[in-house]
């Protein structure tokens, strides 16, 4: 909406979208704004964020004070999964604007990490 306080909506849908690596129930799937003005500045803000967003072992003590740590999701079928969910919004049309699919998390490279972000064109 053109009044909504867009730091907060961001933050708000970076904690969602982010924590506990996209995999819990009240996680967001998708991100909808009224109004093309307020779709570019949700989505540049967004994108700007999300490039933020650290992606590593959430256990590694050089992480424990951020906010938001992207750990690897549960195991390589559902990496695949969501590998083939992320191809076929490619191939439906969408824009990946963060490539993450070849993410490596040093000291934990047998982890399976993804660090993404596309969007519906």
């Amino acid at each position: 909406m053109p009044d909504a306080r867009i730091d907060e909506v961001v933050r708000n849908m970076i904690t969602s979208c982010y924590g506990c690596a996209g995999q819990r129930c009240m996680a967001a799937a998708a991100i909808v704004c009224v109004g093309d003005d307020v779709n570019r500045i949700v989505t540049e803000r967004f994108v700007e964020a999300a490039q933020k967003v650290v992606v590593a072992n959430p256990l590694d003590p050089k992480v424990a004070n951020l906010d938001v740590v992207v750990g690897p999701v549960i195991s390589a079928k559902a990496k695949q999964r969501i590998l083939a969910l992320i191809e076929d919004g490619i191939r439906e049309g969408a824009t990946l604007a963060l490539d993450g699919r070849d993410i490596k998390v040093a000291g934990a490279e047998g982890g399976y990490y993804l660090a993404q972000l596309y969007l519906p064109m």
